[in-house]
């Protein structure tokens, strides 16, 4: 086990167990879901080292938050365990391919399907539906069921406003909203790429 790139060892200060990641503020100064945790160690093939970064948890954060956003879209839907998300799962673990499976679910939900290059077509409904049923079928079954709070019409406001802020290089009102969210328990992490992460507590 790593943290932010160094062994973990009590003698480097760095131990953190699960609980504490769980039930305290001392990694990233909050608490994480049990769901993030998970993911972010899935993520990690068996095989090599698992480091333990704040930017590693967002990120899983911030991708269930994306799925389960999504099947907000599709409250009764039944969910359903596609055979390739087993196959990749029983052949040494391949977590990636199962990452690249429920991708696909996830933007076949969307309403846009990609077939060979051509140009994107409109699915049926009932082809939506069967996606967003894969999508929770996986997530159901690997344990990855969200529990993290959702933002607020509050919180929602603020992040688009320092968007356009940031848009406008507005960089003083860019500042004072990430703090004013910050005190809300919203955590904002502006990407190389130019996008936002956010991630909230529970």
């Amino acid at each position: 086990l790593q943290v932010e790139g160094q062994k973990m060892s009590k003698s480097l200060g760095n131990f953190v167990t699960i609980s504490e990641l769980l039930e305290t503020e001392k990694f990233g100064g909050r608490k994480w879901p049990g769901e993030v945790l998970r993911l972010a160690m899935l993520k990690t093939h068996y095989r090599q080292p698992i480091d333990w970064t704040v930017d590693s948890l967002l990120d899983a954060e911030n991708l269930l938050m994306r799925w389960q956003r999504k099947l907000e879209n599709f409250s009764n839907v039944s969910a359903v365990l596609h055979g390739s998300i087993v196959s990749a799962l029983s052949n040494d673990l391949d977590f990636q391919a199962v990452l690249r499976r429920m991708s696909e679910f996830n933007v076949a939900a969307s309403g846009t399907f990609f077939d060979g290059g051509t140009e994107p077509s409109p699915p049926t409904e009932s082809e939506s539906i069967e996606a967003a049923g894969k999508l929770k079928g996986a997530m159901e079954f690997l344990g990855l069921v969200q529990t993290v709070r959702k933002l607020n019409d509050v919180e929602q406001r603020l992040i688009s406003a320092r968007l356009a802020a940031r848009a406008a290089k507005d960089w003083k009102e860019s500042d004072r909203i990430r703090d004013e969210l910050a005190a809300m328990g919203v955590s904002i992490k502006d990407n190389k790429d130019g996008t936002t992460s956010w991630g909230v507590k529970r």
